[in-house]
């Protein structure tokens, strides 16, 4: 082993003091980068944090980061090396738990994160039936696996949580789609339904319920544009659309019949 393997293999790449049980990132050739306990806790608490934190929102991570050290007598020549928290040879300390936590989410797809930062609790939502998920042994918040809504929408479907919260910029987005007759729930299962084209007569990619766009009743078939008895839909079931069978914007038609 040289003389510079020897002196980097126990010298903080940050502060350049000495180390008995430091934080390895990884080796070269003829240099060891790695840290000191504080250094380390210093340098890798914030990647931790971001990392986790994207994954309570769904937004898909990897375990790489940046190495911090620059080659030995070289300080302007910044190491180009990608860690990865899973290869990092760390000691037991204050992060530990937290580094197994994050690799251990990252490397099963069944396996999420309590959305409560301070909890930090992991769970195999394997086998869950529905959406709503429970941190059984952690903080018992309950969230929905779809949206990530805490506490769980109770009784509501997604879209129609964010109807409600009309505070929320999602809420003010689908409300002003709603109030614009381009998006309807389904009157079953409240799936929202976005009109392209084709007929009025549509069928739920949900539920598979067939259901009338203009009057959202449930249950119809080609005879509800026929029927004598409904002055309202009769003879309608091609309207709001062109020759080329797209929709045309047109005004809510919900306000019109009052449901």
């Amino acid at each position: 082993m040289s003389k510079i393997h020897t002196k980097t293999g126990s010298n903080c790449i940050l502060c350049d003091e000495k180390y008995s049980n430091g934080i390895i990132f990884h080796k070269t050739r003829r240099q060891t980068h790695g840290v000191c306990i504080d250094c380390g806790i210093g340098y890798l608490r914030p990647l931790i944090k971001q990392k986790c934190n994207n994954i309570r929102k769904n937004i898909r991570v990897n375990d790489i980061f940046k190495c911090p050290g620059s080659y030995h007598g070289q300080h302007r020549n910044q190491c180009k090396h990608n860690c990865s928290f899973s290869t990092l040879s760390v000691p037991e300390c204050e992060i530990s738990l937290d580094i197994f936590r994050l690799v251990y989410t990252l490397s099963l797809n069944t396996v999420i994160m309590c959305p409560e930062e301070k909890c930090g609790q992991i769970m195999d939502v394997d086998g869950y039936n529905g959406n709503k998920i429970k941190c059984v042994s952690g903080c018992q918040t309950t969230w929905c696996k779809l949206c990530l809504v805490q506490p769980y929408h109770e009784g509501k479907s997604c879209i129609e949580y964010e109807l409600d919260n009309n505070n929320s910029e999602n809420g003010k987005f689908i409300n002003n789609m709603r109030r614009n007759g381009d998006l309807k729930l389904c009157p079953q299962c409240k799936a929202p339904t976005f009109k392209h084209n084709g007929c009025n007569k549509m069928v739920c990619s949900v539920c598979n319920i067939k259901w009338c766009w203009l009057c959202k009743e449930a249950g119809i078939d080609y005879d509800h544009y026929n029927d004598q008895n409904l002055g309202w839909c009769l003879g309608r079931l091609w309207e709001g659309v062109d020759e080329n069978g797209n929709a045309i914007q047109q005004h809510n038609l919900d306000e019109d019949i009052n449901i």
